[in-house]
C-alpha cells in the first residue's frame, strides 16, 4: 500500500532499484512560473513561444541539497531567476538545467548549475561570420556591415579579423565588440597610420555573455583620413552559460 510521506531523513546508504520523481509537463508562455516547496522536481517544457521564466523558490523554505531538474524541449530559451527575479542562468533550447540548493540563508539562495545541450550532437555551439564586400565607414562609430549576430544565451569566446586600407597620415582606428547597446571596454582596439597608405589589418576579441537576445556587433570609428575594410570574419564559440 502507498503512503506520503513529507520529508524523511536516512542515516546511511539508500539503496533502491529505480527513482520515480514527479514531473509537470508545460507549454512554453510569455509568463512567469514561480516555483515552491510543493513543486515538482522535475519540469519539462515545449512549444516555441519566447518570453518564458521560472522563478525558483524562496530558499529559507527549502533544506539545502534541494533540487530541480528543468528540460526545456522547445525552440526558445527560458529565463531561470532566483526568488528575488535575479537572473542566475539560462535554459536554452534543447536543453537540461540541474540547480541544486547550496545555502538556504538568504530569500535569494545560492543555487549551484550543470546544463547540458541536448539539441547539438557535440554540445558545442559555433557561429561564424564572413563578408568581402567593401566596407568605408565615417567618423561615427558605426557597425562593420555583416559583421553581426544574434546567439543563443551563454559565455562566447569571440575574435574578429578583417583587412583594411588607411587612406592619409595621422588616422586612428578604433575597433571594439558590442554587447547589444553596450561596449565591452576590454576589446577596444586602435590602430594608427603614420603614412599616406597604409594596408593593414584590424581585429579584436575577448569573452562576453549574451542573454540570447541582444546582438553581438563589431564596431568601428576612425579619426582622420578614409579607410577602407574589405575582408573579415567574425566567430563565436560558446564556453558554457
Amino acid at each position: 500500500m502507498s503512503q506520503s510521506i513529507d520529508s524523511q531523513i536516512v542515516e546511511g546508504l539508500l539503496s533502491h532499484n529505480g527513482w520515480q520523481p514527479n514531473v509537470t509537463v508545460l507549454a512554453l508562455a510569455n509568463s512567469t512560473l514561480a516555483l515552491t516547496v510543493a513543486s515538482t522536481v522535475q519540469h519539462v517544457f515545449t512549444g516555441a513561444v519566447a518570453g518564458q521564466i521560472l522563478r525558483l523558490p524562496d530558499a529559507t523554505t527549502l533544506g539545502n541539497g534541494h533540487r530541480f531538474d528543468i528540460y526545456n524541449e522547445g525552440t526558445t530559451t527560458l529565463s531561470l531567476q532566483n526568488s528575488t527575479g535575479a537572473s542566475l542562468t539560462y535554459g536554452l533550447a534543447k536543453s537540461y538545467v540541474k540547480c541544486v540548493l547550496q545555502s538556504n540563508s538568504t530569500a535569494a539562495g545560492i543555487w549551484l548549475f550543470s546544463s547540458v545541450i541536448t539539441g547539438q550532437t557535440s554540445g558545442v555551439i559555433n557561429y561564424k561570420v564572413t563578408s568581402t564586400a567593401s566596407f568605408a565607414p565615417g567618423t561615427a562609430d558605426v557597425v562593420v556591415t555583416g559583421m553581426s549576430v544574434t546567439p543563443v544565451a551563454g559565455t562566447y569566446a569571440i575574435w574578429y579579423h578583417a583587412s583594411c586600407k588607411i587612406t592619409g597620415n595621422n588616422t586612428i582606428l578604433t575597433t571594439s565588440i558590442f554587447n547589444g547597446a553596450t561596449q565591452v571596454t576590454d576589446s577596444v582596439r586602435t590602430i594608427g597610420s603614420s603614412v599616406s597608405t597604409f594596408n593593414t589589418n584590424h581585429a579584436t576579441q575577448s569573452t562576453v555573455q549574451f542573454n540570447g537576445t541582444n546582438t553581438c556587433e563589431i564596431h568601428v570609428s576612425r579619426t582622420g583620413n578614409a579607410l577602407t575594410v574589405t575582408g573579415r570574419s567574425l566567430i563565436l564559440i560558446r564556453l558554457g552559460d
